[in-house]
């Protein structure tokens, strides 16, 4: 999905750095549904019909919600008139500095397999005497 999303922002890299335009109307829903029609050709996948509450559901929902989040957060960025290369490429997804899809935290709960990061928990090692 991922790859997918970057596809459709690699391809409207000329419309994204148009100094010209201002409202490119790429919003997150826009990417996402290209990005979904892409994953579907990609893959022979709908992603809605993977199963939700699967693990790979809930990290492909996960990733979707990121994909709108990211690009939404990057509105202002995208739009803006009067500036060329606006460094929101696909590789990073993001204009450096700002937040993009690998910072970007799903809105589910911690133990729904979202994609969050988790601490492990390590066994305890004792400590050995120095020496021995």
């Amino acid at each position: 999905m991922l790859r997918a999303a970057r596809q459709v922002i690699s391809s409207n890299q000329a419309r994204i750095n148009d100094p010209n335009l201002g409202d490119k109307g790429l919003t997150g829903q826009v990417v996402l549904q290209q990005a979904v029609e892409i994953f579907k050709k990609t893959t022979g996948t709908d992603p809605a019909s993977i199963d939700p509450t699967s693990r790979f559901g809930r990290l492909m929902h996960a990733q979707m919600d990121a994909i709108v989040e990211a690009t939404d957060a990057n509105q202002a960025t995208i739009n803006a008139k009067g500036v060329g290369f606006k460094a929101f490429i696909p590789a990073v997804f993001c204009p450096a500095g700002q937040r993009g899809i690998r910072e970007s935290r799903p809105r589910r709960s911690a133990n729904q397999g979202d994609g969050s990061r988790t601490t492990r928990k390590e066994p305890k090692v004792a400590a050995r005497p120095v020496g021995k």
